[in-house]
């Protein structure tokens, strides 16, 4: 009886505790492996697709700052646009330069070197070349042959004249002055040359006959004058000198 009782026992007891523990430890392992695992996945993925959010969140932020800030772009195209215009004219001053030294070489293509002389001034030279110095013995004898001397030309004798302006009054208003000036020019001798005439007033309506000449004072005198003048005493009542100068 009482060892049926302990069979009973035996079969409804884990009598190897040692096993049943380390059976325990091994699940309970396996599990916190497969927990580690899981979680270390999940961290893994979760690394990745931060990293890759923040470099995207980096980069709108770094457009939205550019967009926000259009100083920094204006520069950026003011400089682009001033490296254009410094290429350009990099660019012309090269062509000019070509140009430059296109025309410098076609000046001195042109004026380096003199022209060559004529034909007709290379046979010229050669003619007027004298061989036997013949052109030099022609000289000698020009010099060895007195010059005649150039006559002197004989002045005449200097006529002394005098330039005279003569006042010719009449009698009264009523003379006819256009017939005493024709009388007065109508006196003519050699040496006396009448000049212009002009009528003066006096007083009381009179005018005298005032008129210039030119005489010789070898051959014609103021007495002579005033005697030919005066002697028309119908029309003359006088006769001065206003005026004699010589020549």
């Amino acid at each position: 009886m009482a060892t049926s009782h302990l069979r009973g026992l035996r079969e409804s007891v884990w009598l190897e505790q040692a096993k049943y523990e380390q059976a325990e430890g091994r699940y309970h392992e396996a599990l916190a492996r497969s927990r580690a695992g899981l979680s270390q996945g999940a961290v893994l993925r979760t690394g990745s697709s931060g990293v890759s959010d923040s470099i995207e969140a980096t980069m709108t932020m770094i457009q939205q700052s550019l967009s926000a800030n259009p100083q920094v772009t204006g520069r950026r195209v003011d400089l682009e646009n001033r490296v254009a215009a410094v290429e350009q004219e990099n660019v012309q001053l090269k062509e000019e330069l070509v140009e430059m030294k296109g025309r410098i070489a076609a000046l001195e293509a042109r004026f380096g070197a003199p022209p060559p002389p004529p034909e007709n001034q290379k046979k010229t030279d050669e003619e007027d070349f004298d061989l036997f110095g013949d052109e030099e013995e022609e000289e000698e004898n020009e010099k060895d042959v007195p010059k005649p001397k150039p006559a002197k030309t004989k002045k005449g004798p200097v006529v002394a004249k005098s330039t005279l302006v003569l006042d010719v009054k009449p009698w009264d208003t009523e003379t006819d002055m256009k017939e005493v000036e024709r009388l007065v020019r109508d006196i003519t001798v050699d040496g006396l040359l009448w000049g212009a005439s002009k009528l003066v007033d006096v007083a009381f309506g009179i005018k005298k006959l005032q008129i210039s000449c030119v005489v010789e004072d070898e051959k014609v005198g103021v007495d002579f004058l005033e005697e030919s003048i005066t002697a028309f005493a119908d029309h003359v009542q006088s006769v001065d000198v206003a005026a004699f100068n010589k020549i």
